[in-house]
């Protein structure tokens, strides 16, 4: 009988060879139980199997899947009119990066409320969002001893 791996590294990721595949793959940024659902599916592997049991050419499946996006529209997380393709990993941060630094650059309210680092959805700033500020009242006894030290 095969050996089970304690961790499998799987798109630059380190799981957890004891959890089922269904899981594991959860454990992945950008993969939610839908998409892990589908991976399973589309490799034609039972998702309640221990993903450390796994053979070298399933897992090399899985990964072959995941990189060519072969979900549904609907589930991904990057649509374009010219292209739609579901990023992971290190991939989102990228793209949001990305972004973001487009919306500075074209000088967009949003973008430079993110330069300001203030909220960009419409939050109000009175109670939340303060930055190294004193928020409330200081106590008499902190007074007194503040200007006792002076």
């Amino acid at each position: 009988m095969a050996e089970t791996k304690k961790i499998v590294r799987l798109i630059n990721t380190d799981l957890d060879g004891e959890l089922s595949i269904g899981r594991a793959l959860k454990e992945i940024k950008g993969i939610g139980p839908s998409i892990a659902k589908a991976i399973c599916i589309n490799a034609k592997i039972d998702s309640r199997a221990k993903l450390g049991d796994l053979k070298e050419d399933d897992i090399d499946r899985i990964e072959d899947i995941i990189k060519n996006s072969a979900f549904p529209s609907w589930t991904t997380n990057l649509r374009t009119p010219e292209k739609k393709m579901h990023n992971v990993s290190a991939r989102i941060d990228f793209e949001l990066r990305k972004n973001i630094n487009i919306l500075r650059r074209i000088r967009a309210y949003r973008g430079i409320r993110h330069e300001q680092n203030l909220p960009v959805r419409g939050q109000r700033t009175r109670g939340c969002f303060r930055h190294n500020k004193t928020v409330g009242v200081q106590k008499k006894k902190a007074l007194q001893a503040k200007r006792a030290k002076k």
